[in-house]
């Protein structure tokens, strides 16, 4: 009588298992309802299968227009958050702080980086605050209108440097000329696509 009973337990608890284990693995791909919306999911993948490989930043500004400025992403198991506002990053930073301000220890990244200045990274502390509040100041529309006259300034002492060791550099020289003339163009062509 027990090895009849047997029969039935083990098909029963393989089934049982199978099905408890497809439905963990289809919800690998599935967005969890408290993060942004964003591109539609399929199971185990997410939204790797539509992730580019090339030109990825025309893809974000597309989601960033039909989703809004802060969307998410499914990568496999992993949860991706995108900001594509500099307005976005200020209010995250500043209305939700406390929310968002620990991280993940990511072991790999600190064997090989330790305690380093990226905040993406940094664990909430000491460094996390310092770091913090570079940014905020630093995306304040006052402090990114000096900036841009700042990188504006490095740009023309490297041309200016370039320009005298001409003969070294004059294929790099005209690269970069060739670059900034692109991007001013590309600015003044399609001001929707750069970042203001």
């Amino acid at each position: 009588m027990f090895q009849a009973d047997a029969h039935l337990i083990i098909p029963a608890a393989v089934t049982f298992a199978l099905i408890y284990g497809g439905s963990k693995l289809i919800k690998i791909g599935a967005r969890d309802p408290h993060l942004p919306p964003g591109p539609p999911t399929i199971p185990i993948l997410g939204n790797l299968h539509i992730l580019p490989l090339k030109r990825a930043y025309l893809k974000f500004t597309e989601w960033a227009r039909q989703y809004g400025s802060v969307y998410s992403l499914k990568v496999g198991p992993q949860n991706i958050v995108v900001v594509s506002s500099i307005e976005s990053i200020y209010d995250i930073f500043e209305k939700n702080g406390a929310k968002t301000a620990d991280r993940p220890r990511i072991p790999t990244y600190m064997r090989f980086s330790g305690e380093s200045g990226l905040i993406a990274v940094a664990r909430y502390g000491p460094l996390w605050r310092r770091l913090r509040k570079a940014c905020v100041e630093v995306m304040k529309p006052v402090a990114r209108e000096k900036q841009r006259l700042v990188h504006m300034a490095e740009i023309s002492q490297l041309l200016s440097t370039l320009r005298k060791t001409q003969k070294i550099y004059s294929i790099i020289f005209r690269d970069i000329q060739h670059r900034l003339c692109s991007q001013l163009s590309a600015e003044q062509e399609f001001p929707e696509l750069t970042p203001n």
